[in-house]
């Protein structure tokens, strides 16, 4: 990291005028003066005030040399965000037009944390989360990585120029106040794709603090989990005949199946989670674990903990418990449900209940497997003097805490606090049943329900899997019924997910399978292979195999392909 400059901004509590100063090397500059304590790879920034400050702004400005072979990789903002190697001539964007016309009523900026930091928009920049890496051109087996060793002390947010040939490195430190001592750490690296990942990720680890490290699923790197999920098939007309028909279906199919997992629709409103809807599940949802139990497989339950719907009971009784902006307004976390908003992990009450939740879900109901939705509600806006990183490592350190007798999926989370706190983790966007949703959905918003954003976020987020969580891709599809993709979009989107992740989950009733769909399945349980070798050329995903290639175009709805060799 040589030949940067590192800029900070802030004020004093007393006076709202910005103070200004840019450092070349450590020293002194007015009030406030620069540290750096290098570790290896590691670099530490301390940067110290005479007295306390609101702190506004941290970045620091390096050169980097791109060519018009140059690939770089963005990490987008949380789970489902798309994540890829971009050509130079790309641009990482935010909403398009519609998405911004509609954006006031669905709040569409959430979900790819645009609502805080903006894209530029404009070809060759780019913007990536926690880490990003270069390659010289797409062949290129070597990457030059940059990453935040925590997002404790804020969000790492990479501002990618190629035509300028910048790189700024922000820390979203917005919302600190009366501070002394800002510190934050960066690694920089060099060298072949699995060993850069390898020194990075060990590094990473080394910083951890707030909770234990989660490696029970990390160990056996060749290892894969296999189970049904309700969500892609009845979504949230779920009930006690359906889970007990699927239950048996799948295990019949899949004897050595280690998950069975009940998604959204059992609890009347999400915020709601012990008012279970006695007209779907009348008998409670512990006689239904001990079913799933009954089976030699792991029950499992879907919530999103820090999230709460406007119709719910919880919201109406709790005002004070709902995160709010600079005006006192409940501030909108998504327009799913009846629209939802979040709740205020600090709050010793909101802690309470979900301990109480996660107790009454785990050791009264028998749930052992969880997984934990749209978890970046709890660090939607900064506040209480902390930043938006800090909140969420915060909120996903207590999540590995208080849950620690059950198995953990995070999804919806930015991945930087996930790390080692849950044991699997989505890396991509929901599936679609069709191949990249519905047309309204292209022109309005890129973070959308997409098979195709899914499979390539597969392929480019690989890195993750058994190092710091164990990936799971979302489900693949065999199906006939209530899906629209064909044959060979369901073949990709089951390769892939059976090649790249470890968690290898369907919805689909498995009783209908033919021949050729059984054969199809028990292949991609058990492990496919993975492709030779992954590049981006001309905004298409090629996938290269021993015996086929897989063709995925990146722009407008062109339909995938595979050429047999």
């Amino acid at each position: 990291m040589e030949n940067f400059k590192l800029k900070v901004i802030y004020s004093h509590g007393y006076n709202s005028k910005r103070i200004a100063h840019e450092f070349h090397k450590p020293g002194s500059c007015g009030d406030c003066q620069l540290e750096i304590v290098k570790n290896g790879n590691e670099y530490n920034f301390i940067i110290g005030f005479a007295e306390g400050v609101n702190l506004h702004n941290v970045y620091i400005k390096i050169k980097h040399d791109f060519t018009s072979d140059s690939r770089i990789f963005c990490n987008g903002y949380q789970s489902w965000s798309v994540s890829r190697e971009y050509c130079i001539d790309e641009k990482t964007s935010g909403l398009t037009l519609l998405g911004k016309i509609i954006n006031k009523r669905y709040a569409l900026d959430r979900y790819n944390g645009q609502d805080q930091i903006k894209s530029k928009g404009r070809k060759s920049t780019f913007l990536s989360y926690t880490y990003t890496y270069l390659k010289e051109n797409k062949d290129s087996k070597n990457i030059k990585l940059f990453g935040s060793l925590s997002e404790r002390s804020g969000f790492t947010i990479f501002d990618i120029d190629g035509i300028s040939g910048e790189i700024i490195i922000r820390k979203d430190c917005e919302g600190l106040e009366n501070i002394n001592k800002y510190m934050f750490s960066l690694y920089e690296d060099e060298g072949e794709y699995d060993e850069v990942f390898d020194r990075y990720f060990n590094a990473y680890r080394l910083k951890k603090t707030g909770s234990s490290v989660r490696l029970a699923y990390l160990e056996d790197k060749n290892r894969k989990y296999s189970g049904f999920t309700t969500w892609y098939n009845f979504y949230q007309d779920i009930s006690q005949r359906k889970i007990h028909k699927n239950l048996y279906y799948y295990t019949q199919k899949n004897p050595t199946a280690d998950i069975f997992q009940i998604d959204d629709g059992y609890q009347c409103f999400v915020g709601d989670w012990l008012d279970v809807d006695l007209g779907k599940f009348p008998n409670g949802m512990k006689k239904i674990a001990s079913k799933i139990k009954s089976k030699n497989i792991i029950p499992g339950l879907w919530l999103a903990p820090f999230s709460v719907e406007k119709k719910s009971k919880l919201f109406k009784e709790h005002p004070d418990w709902i995160v709010r902006d600079s005006k006192n307004r409940p501030y909108k976390a998504g327009s799913n449900w009846s629209g939802f908003y979040a709740l205020d992990i600090d709050n010793r009450n909101v802690k309470n209940y979900l301990e109480k939740v996660f107790d009454t879900i785990i050791n009264d109901w028998g749930f052992t497997f969880l997984k934990l939705d749209f978890l970046y509600s709890a660090c939607i806006l900064p506040r209480n003097n902390k930043t938006r990183g800090q909140l969420m490592c915060e909120a996903m350190d207590f999540l590995n805490e208080t849950c620690n007798k059950a198995v953990l999926l995070g999804c919806g989370v930015p991945l930087g606090p996930a790390f080692w706190n849950v044991d699997f983790c989505r890396i991509g966007a929901d599936i679609s049943l069709e191949w990249d949703n519905k047309p309204y959905m292209r022109f309005a918003v890129k973070e959308r329900v997409s098979s195709r954003n899914s499979v390539v976020n597969t392929v480019f987020r690989k890195h993750l899997d058994k190092r710091v969580f164990a990936n799971d891709p979302d489900v693949f599809m065999l199906r006939t019924s209530n899906c629209c993709m064909d044959y060979v979009e369901k073949y990709i989107l089951g390769n892939i997910n059976s090649a790249y992740g470890s968690l290898l989950f369907t919805s689909d009733e498995v009783e209908e399978y033919d021949d050729a769909q059984d054969k199809l399945f028990y292949e991609i349980i058990k492990g496919m292979d993975k492709a030779k070798r992954e590049y981006i050329d001309d905004k298409t995903l090629m996938l290269e195999f021993e015996d086929k290639k897989i063709i995925i175009p990146l722009k407008d709805n062109i339909k995938p392909s595979i050429v047999y060799l």
